[in-house]
Order: C-alpha cells, then sequence, then structure tokens
C-alpha cells in the first residue's frame, strides 16, 4: 500500500479552465514552461527562456510519450502560445530548443475564456 507521501511527490497544478480551452496535455506543458521559466535568471530580450531537449521533457513530464510532447509542443507554438528557437544556443550545432511562454496571447486567450 502506498504511503501519502509517496502519492504527493511532484504534484501537477494546471487550470481547469485553461485545460478545456486547449486541452490537458497543452496546459500542463504550458504551465511546466511558465513555472521553470520563473526560476532561471535566463533572459533574452526582456523575456525568460528555458532551454530543453524533448528527451529532457520526457523526464519531466514521464506520463506523457515522446510523440505526445512533441505533438503538444506543436499545438502551443501553432496557437502562438509559447514560442521557441534554437538560436540562443552559443554552439551552432546545437539544436536544443528555448522556451517561452507567450503571455500577450494567454492573456487575450484567458480574456476570452472569462468573457
Amino acid at each position: 500500500m502506498c504511503s501519502d507521501l509517496e502519492l504527493m511527490d511532484d504534484n501537477v497544478i494546471i487550470s481547469r479552465l485553461l485545460a478545456v480551452k486547449i486541452g490537458i496535455n497543452e496546459a500542463i506543458l504550458l504551465q511546466e514552461i511558465h513555472s521553470q521559466a520563473m526560476q532561471t535568471t535566463e533572459k533574452h530580450e526582456g523575456h525568460r527562456w528555458i532551454r530543453k531537449s524533448t528527451k529532457e521533457w520526457k523526464s519531466d513530464i514521464p506520463f506523457m510519450s515522446l510523440s505526445t510532447i512533441k505533438r503538444t509542443i506543436n499545438s502551443l507554438k501553432e496557437r502562438k502560445l509559447i514560442r521557441s528557437t534554437s538560436v540562443l544556443n552559443s554552439d551552432l550545432a546545437d539544436r536544443t530548443n528555448w522556451y517561452r511562454v507567450n503571455y500577450s496571447e494567454l492573456k487575450q486567450l484567458i480574456t476570452k475564456i472569462d468573457a
């Protein structure tokens, strides 16, 4: 039998309204990007960015498959809720992506949800 502590190791907290509007996987990944960006000092063009490979995303979100993570990232990019680039890498051969939340698009989406 699992103890209560084992069940509370690393909770995922998401907005229910956001999950309904954009999907649960998208809401989870968007929250992860936001949370991790708030913990970094890495700023470019006035925005906080995080650097992650898809394998690192898989480690952070083990209950999603790699293909689901890739689809979810693409979905968030298509909706313009996140921005990603690899040009921030110091090594030009490094193709690891950097991500940030596009807060202006997110704000517009939330405004539509509240309306």
